[in-house]
């Protein structure tokens, strides 16, 4: 993953992740040449320890059942 899929990722600007960068608040990237990159899983797995999700709650999360019939109208007349 490119700084710039993760400034798509996170809609945040380049400036911001140069910030986060520089303060080590990134999961660690590997540098090749002028470009650095990041792994998927890690930058997945940050995601979620951000939101206090660990990996089992997060794979329990995408299976939970989800609730059937017509949403409700979010004001009701």
């Amino acid at each position: 993953m490119t700084k710039e899929d993760l400034i798509e990722l996170l809609q945040v600007s380049k400036r911001t992740i140069d910030t986060m960068i520089s303060k080590s608040e990134l999961p660690m990237h590997t540098q090749i040449g002028r470009r650095l990159y990041w792994r998927g899983a890690d930058v997945a797995a940050w995601i979620d320890a951000q939101f206090g999700v660990t990996p089992g709650q997060a794979a329990a999360i995408d299976s939970s059942k989800k609730r059937r019939g017509r949403p409700r109208a979010a004001f009701p007349s």
